[in-house]
C-alpha cells in the first residue's frame, strides 16, 4: 500500500492502481476488513480522477459504495466525476447526500466549491466560485499537500481559462509549474 500511495502522489496514475489492485487481491486473501478494501476501492478512484478518467473512477466508486454506504471522500468523488462527465442531475444528487452528511469544516468548503461547479456548470463562472477554489487551493498550500495543491490549482486555473481572464490564468499555471518542479522526486 504504501508503494501505489508514493506512485498516486508522484503522479504514477497506472502504477499506483495496479498496486492498489494488488492489495485489494491480497486483503481479500488474508480476510482484511471490508472497510479497508473499501479505502483501496476509492484510492483507485482518486488515481482515475486525477488521470481525467471518470468513467473508471465512477465504476470504483461502486465497489466502494457496495461495502460503505457514507464516506465522505466517495461522496466528493462521486460529485466531482459527474461534474466532468456533464452527468449534472447526479451530481446534484450527491450534492444533496454530502449536504446531510458531510460534517467538518474542509469536506464542507470542498462541497460548496463543487456545487458552485455544478450550479455554473456550462456558464462562465462568478468571482466568487474562482475565489472560493483559490481559497482551497491556499488551505491546501499551507498544509503543503502538493497533490491537493496540484489538484485545486488546476481547478483555479480552469476557471480562469473558462472566464478568459487570461492574466489570472497566467498567474497561477506559473504557480502549478514552480509547484510541479519543487515536487519532483
Amino acid at each position: 500500500m504504501c508503494i501505489a500511495d508514493i506512485q498516486s502522489h508522484c503522479l504514477q496514475y497506472g502504477q499506483a492502481i495496479e498496486q492498489y489492485r494488488a492489495c485489494i487481491y491480497l486483503a481479500k486473501l488474508m480476510h482484511y476488513t471490508e472497510n479497508y478494501i473499501a479505502v483501496l476501492y476509492r484510492n483507485i478512484a482518486w488515481n482515475y480522477i486525477k488521470a481525467n478518467r471518470f468513467e473508471e473512477a465512477l465504476s470504483e466508486l461502486k465497489k466502494a459504495e457496495e461495502i460503505e454506504k457514507t464516506n465522505s471522500l466517495m461522496i466528493l468523488y462521486y460529485i466531482y466525476s459527474y461534474y466532468r462527465l456533464g452527468q449534472i442531475a447526479d451530481a446534484k444528487e450527491w450534492i444533496s447526500v454530502g449536504r446531510k452528511t458531510l460534517t467538518t469544516t474542509e469536506y464542507r468548503n470542498i462541497l460548496a466549491l463543487l456545487s458552485g461547479l455544478v450550479r455554473s456548470y456550462g456558464q462562465i463562472p462568478e468571482a466568487k466560485l474562482i475565489q472560493k477554489a483559490a481559497e482551497i487551493y491556499q488551505y491546501y498550500k499551507e498544509l503543503g499537500d502538493h497533490e491537493m495543491i496540484l489538484f485545486y490549482l488546476d481547478i483555479v486555473i480552469e476557471l480562469y481559462e473558462q472566464k478568459e481572464d487570461w492574466q489570472n490564468a497566467y498567474l497561477y499555471l506559473k504557480e502549478r509549474v514552480s509547484c510541479t518542479a519543487t515536487y519532483q522526486i
